[in-house]
């Protein structure tokens, strides 16, 4: 929920911006609608295979990349090209794990969902800026460290696949942080971040009493 209104949100200050520029609507209106549409409520609960062609359609791209250059006039910092490469890279070694690993349910639809919503944070910032990064690796530090105890205990007493799983999650919230960070001159994560990508399932629903990490 948290990343789907954040992303929302991040879709109408796309629409703002190219008002902005007096931007003929004709040009972008498909692509806001299309994206718009993938994040409403109706589809919360469907699998991600019924909306992706919405956001990833070769249009959807073609238009988000003229956009990305008609609003170069707003970009940050440059991201960090190492650490956007390290993130992508730990995006496909995770993808890999789920499709050839037996996980428990419930810990499958979490890595799966991260997955996705970190792969969308992406396409969204070379339109809106590192926040809708910035959102996603809020939720997933929120998910793995406050993990029910059903689901700790599952992972515990699993295989060395499924905690390596768990582990490369919490490594990737840790790289996309790394990300955020290099792109913006706001928004700067604390250690506690960075902690769970070294210390990885040992500190899977392990939540820390200094609270969560700070939000731009």
């Amino acid at each position: 929920m948290i990343v789907r209104d954040a992303t929302r949100r991040e879709i109408r200050l796309l629409e703002i911006k190219l008002k902005q520029l007096n931007v003929p609507e004709k040009l972008y209106s498909g692509v806001v609608q299309g994206l718009t549409e993938a994040f409403q409520t109706a589809y919360l609960h469907q699998p991600w295979r019924n909306v992706q062609a919405k956001v990833t359609a070769a249009e959807i791209r073609a238009g988000l990349g003229w956009m990305s250059w008609v609003l170069s006039k707003f970009d940050e910092n440059d991201i960090d090209a190492d650490a956007l490469a390290a993130l992508v890279q730990a995006i496909e070694e995770l993808e890999e794990l789920l499709e050839s690993t037996e996980f428990p349910t419930g810990l499958k639809e979490l890595l799966q969902s991260q997955v996705e919503e970190l792969r969308i944070a992406l396409m969204l910032y070379r339109v809106s800026g590192v926040q809708p990064i910035v959102d996603a690796v809020n939720k997933h530090y929120g998910e793995m460290r406050n993990a029910p105890a059903d689901l700790v205990a599952e992972v515990n007493a699993a295989g060395s696949k499924v905690q390596s799983a768990v582990s490369k999650s919490m490594n990737l919230i840790s790289k996309a942080a790394k990300l955020a960070d290099s792109g913006s001159k706001i928004v700067k994560f604390g250690s506690d971040i960075y902690e769970i990508g070294t210390a990885g399932v040992k500190l899977f629903g392990q939540s820390l009493l200094s609270g969560p990490p700070p939000s731009s």
